[in-house]
């Protein structure tokens, strides 16, 4: 049978990317290499996770020098006993499924373990487990495919019941689901963080009354069960019944149906209420005028000079006073006079009015229009 020595750990450390030096890796895989014993890892002292799965290991030992080891996994072994686990105090997940183990012991020192798999294991009586509820910091526990029972097939027929089907001359024994079966809770009501429970494929779940009802009755924090979880109404609904009943239950059943209803009414009327604030504030808008990006302007497109006008210019050459800007005749304005315009004088310059009576008032409006330009032309 192999052995664990350093040409089987340097090999492994090689197959598997980690470091040659023992101390300098924080995780060891020595899974399906037919090891029946733990050795040889005395120099992996910073070890977090250690896979010894899948081999022929009947003890847990030598692991006392890894203070650092959160997640060991020995499943698929042949360890009948838990011992060799006091010293790990940073273990957070252990999984021992798939194993001969008859009794749970060597929990009480581990304050950090969250995460427990006992499937697959001899586990036969509620007592084997009793060590259980002395780890506190338990959230996670699989327990599944063991031969957990309230007792042995002599107390099952003691506590049969005898029932008469047509008088005393045809009756039938019918094995009674004695509340011993419940006796299995108090082994998980201490845990104050238990959040995942598997029990299924034992024979103490058939033999206890409304397993899953029970259960979840009695342990508070649970919030899976069995592969299947406990929603917000199945808890409410377990809690009303253990309280008072299948009535009870019901009642309790109908009144988060009708709450329920209730609050999917309650959003439809607030989405309507907010759609008609939003069109009343939309037509409210479509009213209002649009204002215009710009200032109103203090100047105006003038009209075409009338004929008489044109024809005394022509005569006369004299200077056409166009609100302050001097200009002879058949001369072009500035460029800059100029915008485009929808108008239908296209070729007629921009120049502000002579409404004011101050001359210089003109001007400085001229001034204005300019540096007006100026800035959109810049833009």
């Amino acid at each position: 049978m192999p052995t664990i020595t350093p040409k089987v750990l340097r090999e492994a450390c090689l197959k598997n990317g980690l470091f040659t030096t023992p101390h300098l890796n924080d995780r060891m895989y020595l899974h399906f290499i037919g090891l029946d014993q733990i050795s040889g890892l005395q120099e992996f002292t910073n070890l977090k996770s250690l896979w010894l799965e899948n081999n022929a290991i009947r003890e847990i030992e030598n692991l006392d020098h890894m203070s650092l080891l959160g997640h060991l996994f020995l499943q698929h072994n042949l360890v009948c006993r838990m011992d060799g686990l006091a010293n790990l105090t940073s273990l957070h997940t252990l999984n021992l499924s798939h194993n001969s183990i008859a009794v749970v012991t060597g929990l009480s020192g581990l304050s950090s373990l969250h995460t427990l798999n006992l499937s697959h294991n001899r586990l036969a009586t509620i007592q084997a487990l009793e060590q259980i509820s002395e780890c506190k910091s338990l959230c996670n526990i699989d327990l599944t495919n063991n031969q957990l029972d309230i007792g042995s097939s002599q107390d099952t027929e003691e506590s049969a019941e005898t029932i008469e089907i047509l008088g005393p001359e045809l009756q039938i024994t019918v094995p009674s689901k004695s509340d011993d079966a419940l006796a299995l809770l108090e082994v998980f009501v201490p845990l104050p963080d238990l959040r995942t429970l598997y029990l299924k494929h034992n024979p103490i779940v058939s033999k206890m009354e409304r397993y899953r009802k029970n259960v979840i009755a009695s342990i508070k924090t649970l919030v899976y069960l069995d592969d299947r979880p406990i929603d917000e109404m199945e808890r409410a609904s377990t809690d009303a019944w253990a309280e008072g009943g299948i009535e009870a239950e019901k009642a309790e059943k109908l009144r988060r149906i009708l709450e329920r209803d209730q609050n999917y009414l309650d959003n439809f009327e607030a989405l309507k209420l907010r759609q008609q604030e939003a069109r009343e504030r939309y037509a409210l808008q479509a009213e209002q005028p649009k204002l215009s990006s710009f200032p109103a302007p203090t100047w105006q497109l003038q009209g075409a000079p009338s004929q008489e006008t044109d024809e005394t210019s022509q005569e006369t050459d004299e200077t056409i006073d166009w609100s302050g800007i001097e200009l002879r005749h058949g001369e072009e304005p500035p460029v800059e006079q100029l915008i485009p315009t929808d108008e239908p004088h296209l070729s007629r310059p921009l120049v502000p009015t002579m409404d004011a009576k101050d001359p210089s008032e003109a001007i400085r409006e001229l001034y204005e229009y300019k540096a007006l330009l100026a800035c959109l032309a810049s833009s």
